[in-house]
C-alpha cells in the first residue's frame, strides 16, 4: 500500500481521471477506462479487477 502522500497523489489523479470522464465524448472514454484502471493496479497490484476488455 502506497504511503500517505502517495495516496493523496492518487485521490487527486483519481479526481481529474473522473472528471476527464464525465467531460468526454464517448469515442475517449474508453481511453481514460484504461487510465483508470492502471492507476489501480498502481495502487493494488495484486487486485484481481478484470480489465474493461474482460467483462
Amino acid at each position: 500500500m502506497p504511503e500517505i502522500d502517495e495516496t493523496l497523489i492518487f485521490i487527486k489523479e483519481l479526481g481529474r481521471l473522473l472528471d476527464d470522464y464525465y467531460r468526454s465524448p464517448n469515442d475517449i472514454k474508453p481511453a481514460i477506462v484504461e487510465d483508470i484502471m492502471l492507476l489501480g493496479s498502481a495502487i493494488e497490484p495484486t487486485s484481481s479487477l478484470l480489465s474493461p476488455q474482460e467483462k
